[in-house]
């Protein structure tokens, strides 16, 4: 038996089964927003190769189909964003507002401070806990707040409350105004396409993929601009580091990492995560 040629046609056909599994999972139509699941215990077989495990359980069975956000940024003209709010003390500096104040709340809870915030003149956006810091040495605690439209979060738009025995003695942060949804004729991509990056990216010698969400996210070049554009985005957490990939595009867009850094260039997130 010719082994070296019967070895050629497996690796072919592994070559040609990869290539097919992509194709198959490289866009989803606008009425079918489902995953196949044939596909999905595939990429995670594809994943495994790579080194990474991964639970079904943590693959969504189907995604929202996003549209692109066009966005007023308030903070452009700082005098019409800054006069009706509370206090005397405010500024805006490289397009994060912070308003120092002195407010009162009589249980250090999210929804009595989020009301806060919005009795601060916070009122024309929603927003929904992400997570707080506590400071040890000093005891403040610091609450952030994420800017969301129909409840998913834009990713860069937040707003952050610094607490210090039971009184809001700062919010600071950086919020938009939704002007419209921009529907375009695309089509998403389907999220086992990125994990399928992911895998073919990473050179460790083992991680664990541990959750999806979708979110909408704002180019860190056009922040300071007046109006701007916020694109549908998958966020695909590995070993707690948050990849960003364009959900339309598949461009990979930033990591934040699990010790709270950020990293915009691709080569520099995977060599990260690979250590």
């Amino acid at each position: 038996m010719n082994y070296g040629k019967a070895k050629k046609i497996l690796i072919f056909l592994f070559l040609f089964l990869n290539l097919f599994l992509i194709f198959q999972l490289m866009h989803l139509s606008k009425s079918d927003t489902k995953l196949n699941p044939d596909s999905v215990e595939k990429t995670i077989k594809l994943l495994k190769k790579s080194n990474i495990s991964a639970d079904k359980k943590n693959i969504p069975k189907s995604v929202e189909i996003l549209d692109y956000l066009e966005l007023y940024n308030p903070m452009s003209d700082e005098n019409e964003f800054l006069s009706p709010l509370l206090g005397e003390n405010k500024k805006v500096e490289n397009n994060t507002f912070t308003l120092t104040e002195s407010i009162p709340i009589e249980k250090e809870n999210v929804s009595e401070i989020l009301s806060k915030i919005r009795k601060a003149g916070f009122t024309n956006n929603k927003y929904a806990f992400s997570h707080f810091i506590k400071n040890d040495i000093t005891g403040e605690k610091k609450y952030y707040f994420r800017q969301t439209y129909n409840d998913y979060p834009i990713a860069g738009a937040y707003i952050c409350a610094a607490v210090f025995k039971n009184t809001i003695t700062e919010i600071s942060g950086s919020v938009y105004k939704v002007l419209a949804v921009k529907y375009t004729d695309y089509q998403i991509l389907s999220p086992l396409q990125i994990l399928l990056d992911i895998g073919s990216s990473y050179n460790g010698k083992g991680a664990e993929y541990k959750a999806f969400s979708q979110s909408y996210y704002i180019s860190p070049d056009a922040l300071s601009y007046k109006n701007l554009t916020a694109v549908p985005c998958y966020v695909l957490n590995v070993d707690d580091n948050n990849l960003f990939y364009d959900a339309v595009t598949g461009e990979f867009l930033k990591m934040d990492t699990q010790n709270g850094g950020t990293v915009y260039e691709k080569e520099e997130a995977f060599s990260y995560l690979s250590k």
